[in-house]
């Protein structure tokens, strides 16, 4: 591959593409091998970037030793660096967000595309984080997500924070958490907010081909009292979530809430007999939710923590057929809790 091929720009997060070909002053006898881009600046504590290439690139070159990120005094800086789906862009965003100050972005000679083709000279990219001055109060939400053995959780879905805005008017409503990164060793997950009020922690996965919803309430969020201050302005609130799972029912850790559905079928031999796939099924105590649908089978099951007074809806297939709700369930580690006969989603109102 020709030098030139391998030209190189980093592409701001709104979608904003800078050209960034490297600076051929730089390219000196006091600087061999090395190409520098021009500074950036960026207010963004959480700054996301993406250096794309005009060939898809090779996975087992691509890591955080290839693709890293210094500080001022050249310490590396946690970070996760990925390839984007098509291999063509690797995607640097912060384990923690940026304090403000002089950082340096690299991209190590050696890197190679699919074809073999080697980048010949490593690039660094000075950046500045300018962390804006104000007073503007907000509440740190700290969301720790385990496992059901305590273990810090890479999640496969998506992690929000959104208001709680149950029985409340839309004069009320108030806006959601900003996030703004993880700490992939501990499995802290940290949100801005901004707005008194209750809040819900939601995770969203696939799960066995059904969408599966799992959420936490975290009530009673308050700003801090205003005050004249350059410095951050913030509390801090935490917030404990489990993703309980298979794993963890194998060891005893977590329980099960299962079961199967049916609807009545017109050969009177297999009345009651007949799976009922993708209808909705709930599980909640006073402080979690969790929601899902019933599988090709017409069968469901929760991964939850152990405990008592849980409640299982299983709805109708439609408007015209009740919903069926158990209620008072206890859940033991390694045991699964399940209705005593299938479940007629199609018994009518």
């Amino acid at each position: 591959m020709a030098r030139k091929n391998w030209a190189a720009w980093l592409a701001i997060l709104t979608l904003l593409v800078i050209s960034m070909a490297p600076v051929s002053a730089a390219n000196t006898a006091a600087n061999p091998g090395f190409a520098f881009w021009p500074g950036q600046k960026t207010p963004e504590t959480a700054k996301v970037w993406t250096i794309s290439f005009n060939e898809a690139l090779s996975a087992r070159t691509v890591n955080s030793n290839s693709v890293y990120v210094t500080d001022s005094k050249q310490a590396k800086v946690a970070t996760r660096v990925s390839l984007s789906p098509d291999g063509r862009s690797v995607i640097v965003s912060p384990s923690r967000v940026y304090a403000g100050g002089d950082y340096n972005l690299y991209i190590v000679a050696g890197i190679e595309s699919v074809n073999g083709q080697k980048l010949e000279e490593t690039i660094i990219m000075p950046f500045e984080v300018v962390v804006p001055t104000y007073n503007t109060p907000y509440v740190e939400l700290v969301v720790t997500v385990t496992d059901d053995l305590k273990k810090p959780l890479d999640l496969g879905g998506r992690l929000t924070v959104e208001p709680n805005n149950e029985g409340k008017s839309p004069g009320v409503l108030t806006g959601g958490g900003a996030y703004f990164g993880v700490d992939d060793k501990t499995g802290k997950h940290y949100f801005r907010l901004y707005f008194d009020g209750d809040y819900l922690v939601k995770y969203f996965d696939v799960v066995n081909g059904a969408h599966f919803t799992q959420t936490l309430k975290v009530n009673g969020i308050k700003m801090p009292a205003a005050k004249e201050t350059n410095k951050e302005n913030k509390s801090t609130k935490s917030a404990n979530f489990v993703v309980s799972s298979k794993e963890g029912f194998d060891a005893g850790k977590a329980g099960a809430i299962g079961g199967r559905t049916t609807y009545p079928g017109y050969d009177p031999l297999l009345i009651q007999s007949l799976p009922r796939a993708g209808v909705n099924v709930e599980v909640y105590t006073t402080t979690m939710h969790w929601t899902s649908k019933t599988d090709f089978n017409g069968e469901f099951r929760f991964y939850l923590p152990a405990a008592k007074n849980y409640t299982l809806v299983v709805h109708g297939n439609g408007t015209g057929f009740r919903s069926h709700t158990f209620e008072r369930l206890t859940v033991s580690g390694g045991q699964m809790t399940a209705p005593k006969e299938p479940v007629n989603v199609e018994d009518p109102i």
